[in-house]
């Protein structure tokens, strides 16, 4: 990969994209549709940065429509957003780009949408080189999938 996301710098905050049913791991590219008020507003205040990143947490409890601090996992994902893609309905589908696990610190602001202050999690080091060429061959792959796919 291209980018070397490891040395991301996490000391200021970042919008926070809370999800249901879904969780996104470091090293995915997944789809993921927007809809909800604050979600939207998030979405609009990043589209015009370049690849933003965004942290991503699941919800406990999926029904909740305004997830606070306390209904978000403590553990999520920090994300690049890798396209954004704007209905007529005003929703959006967004393609995100998992990077690193990341801490929930605490959150600085709730409206317009969730912003927090996060930490960046250590992942295990792998020393199986078969398994790191994989996973570069994969994340190449997943990018030429999206290119392809101007729809998306």
């Amino acid at each position: 990969m291209a980018n070397d996301d490891s040395n991301l710098d996490f000391d200021d905050e970042l919008p926070v994209l809370p999800i249901r049913n879904a969780v996104l791991f470091p090293g995915a590219v997944a789809p993921f549709d927007v809809g909800r008020e604050k979600s939207v507003a998030l979405v609009e205040d990043i589209e015009n940065l370049n690849q933003p990143v965004i942290a991503i947490f699941a919800q406990k409890d999926p029904s909740t429509d305004d997830p606070s601090q306390e209904d978000l996992y403590p553990v999520g994902v920090a994300a690049r957003v890798l396209k954004a893609l704007k209905h007529s309905s005003g929703n959006y589908s967004l393609i995100l780009q998992g990077l690193v696990r990341v801490r929930l610190e605490n959150v600085t602001m709730e409206d317009p949408y969730l912003k927090s202050r996060i930490s960046k999690l250590e992942e295990p080091k792998v020393d199986d080189v078969e398994a790191e060429a994989l996973s570069m061959s994969l994340r190449d792959i997943a990018k030429q999938v999206i290119q392809l796919m101007p729809e998306l």
